[in-house]
């Protein structure tokens, strides 16, 4: 049993590899020009899943976004 080489079987790439080579090769303009599309399929997928937990999820965060800019110019004000 000891002298029996070991057998790891055939090792494959997961589906999360499949278009690393594609992507490897893309530039930024590329990637600015396809985000306004994914941000989409995001939010439309969220609002599916739940439209009250997606309006309470962007809600909030435009709301802490105001809050902490409002802070800082408190906060530089007194500067």
């Amino acid at each position: 049993m000891a002298d029996e080489p070991l057998e790891l079987g055939e090792i494959s790439l997961s589906d999360w590899h499949a278009h690393t080579d594609t992507m490897a090769d893309v530039g930024f303009l590329v990637i600015a020009r396809r985000l306004p599309s994914l941000v989409r399929q995001a939010m439309g997928m969220a609002w599916r899943a739940g439209p009250r937990d997606t309006a309470a999820t962007v809600g909030l965060s435009l709301l802490g976004g105001l809050y902490a800019d409002l802070y800082t110019l408190q906060a530089s004000a007194y500067r």
